[in-house]
């Protein structure tokens, strides 16, 4: 890299461009794989360094495919040894570097900590350097084809030093002149994504509430589905978290490479908060949200009447049954009988009886003679006494009916202010804001059954009851900080 195109500018502090690549964009399962340095004193390229860490994944010929060369790899250092490199370059530098953000959190992740506090990313002084860049949110590759640079091969690490050391040319009269207010304003945006404008985050309410996360829209500018769907009592605060946790994260990293724009949705409380992220992350089925999504299948244990046989069933078969015939949910047949296997096994019940294993009546079962069952199997013990220990032993199992003939209404006064949830058969309708609106909602039929907004309802619905949900109701409850009451028509 020639440093003969480079303008005097004595005022410019001492710096160093910074970039490496990795194996993958995961913090927790790839690596470093590439680090090219170049050290720029009053405006001059002055020493660059570049090293291939030594791969711990990849194979030969996948390092080969990517252009590194037999003698790059002779020259290979540890992480200790990088750790050490970058001590002594960049102690009390300036460091530069484009989508710098995400270079760190993979150093922090690789236990290499920057011996500076100063850092400056290319990538979101775009917007101050340009103004008139219409790629100002673009990748270090698209803003590099925009403006016309010089790309060899964009897929190394020192090829892309050498757009980064075009853009400090291209800027560099720019940089020296703002210097001061870029780092002044990047550290304190430092927590910020760079695609995220600032005003995004300061308009969120610190109440409760859901937060969406979207990234751009295509090439063809349709509007983009969530990446990331949250919920909190406190919605801003909840969302900087998001970004200060990327050097642990992989998927707040990620969160922080994409998202661009922001929405919410308030709510009275955590009750309310959570419905509405059940709801709307089996609406949208977001990218980077792993728990609540919506299963297609749920499967229960169903017993016809006690002492029959347990019969695995789709549970939308049996949502209006009695208490006490249906256990457990599942969104595998094989989930099912494992876990149920393990009970009986555990409390030795006999599985023949419950037709899990073949069985011959006044027979013992095969697990009677392994004394894994009681024998209820062959009148050892009573048939009566087998049931009461079944469901005795699957009580946290049992799926519960609703205790009421129709809808009821939620009322939760939180830090959020009031509102009302509508509700029937264990299923979310909507909230709002008034009594009327509120029964309204609740004459919707649901799509499916979510069994995410059951669990919650009936942890809910508990501290009304004293003695179980068939038990005498209280007039009002104190859950999560909300104060709630139910209204029955």
């Amino acid at each position: 890299m020639s440093a003969s195109k480079s303008l005097p500018c004595s005022t410019l502090p001492k710096m160093v461009l910074l970039y490496l690549t990795t194996t993958g964009p995961t913090l927790l399962k790839d690596q470093i794989l590439e680090v090219s340095l170049a050290s720029i004193e009053k405006g001059q390229m002055q020493e660059h360094w570049y090293r291939i860490i030594e791969p711990e994944s990849l194979s030969s010929s996948s390092i080969f495919q990517l252009g590194i060369t037999t003698k790059d790899l002779d020259q290979a250092i540890s992480i200790q040894q990088l750790q050490s490199k970058l001590d002594a370059v960049c102690e009390d530098q300036l460091v530069v570097g484009f989508g710098l953000r995400e270079q760190l959190a993979f150093l922090r992740a690789a236990g290499i900590q920057l011996k500076t506090g100063r850092r400056l990313c290319l990538q979101k002084a775009v917007t101050q350097l340009e103004p008139s860049c219409s790629k100002k949110q673009a990748g270090l590759l698209e803003l590099a084809d925009y403006l016309k640079l010089v790309v060899l091969r964009p897929w190394r690490a020192p090829d892309r030093l050498l757009i980064l050391w075009q853009l400090f040319l291209r800027w560099q009269k720019q940089i020296n002149q703002q210097l001061p207010d870029l780092l002044k304003q990047q550290y304190q945006e430092r927590l910020l994504p760079v695609r995220l404008k600032p005003e995004q985050l300061n308009r969120l309410p610190d109440t409760p509430g859901v937060y969406l996360m979207y990234p751009a829209s295509d090439s063809l500018g349709k509007p983009p589905l969530p990446l990331y769907i949250g919920k909190s009592i406190h919605l801003r605060t909840r969302v900087k978290s998001h970004f200060s946790a990327d050097q642990r994260s992989s998927k707040a990293l990620r969160i922080a490479q994409k998202v661009q724009a922001l929405d919410w949705v308030t709510a009275a409380g955590d009750l309310g908060a959570q419905l509405k992220e059940a709801q709307l992350i089996k609406q949208f089925q977001p990218l980077l949200n792993r728990r609540l999504r919506r299963q297609k299948k749920l499967l229960t244990w169903w017993q016809h009447k006690p002492g029959s046989q347990l019969k695995l069933e789709p549970l939308n078969l049996c949502l209006g049954s009695k208490p006490g015939q249906a256990w457990g949910i599942f969104t595998t047949a094989r989930q099912a009988r494992k876990k149920l296997e393990k009970e009986l096994e555990v409390n030795r019940l006999c599985p023949s009886l419950l037709g899990m294993q073949d069985h011959q009546n006044g027979q013992a079962c095969f697990n009677y003679q392994l004394g894994r069952c009681q024998g209820a199997c062959c009148g050892k013990e009573s048939q009566e006494e087998h049931q009461k220990r079944l469901e005795a032993c699957l009580k946290d199992w049992q799926f519960h009916h609703w205790p009421w003939k129709g809808a009821v209404l939620i009322e939760e006064k939180g830090a959020g202010g009031k509102e009302y949830h509508s509700v029937n058969s264990w299923q979310y309708l909507g909230s709002a804001s008034t009594v009327v609106q509120a029964w309204k909602n609740s004459e919707a039929t649901p799509e499916f059954f979510d069994p995410d907004t059951y669990r919650l309802l009936k942890s809910v619905l508990q501290d009304f009851f004293k003695d179980g949900l068939l038990g005498p109701m209280q007039s009002q409850a104190t859950w999560q900080g909300s104060r709630l009451r139910i209204l029955i028509h």
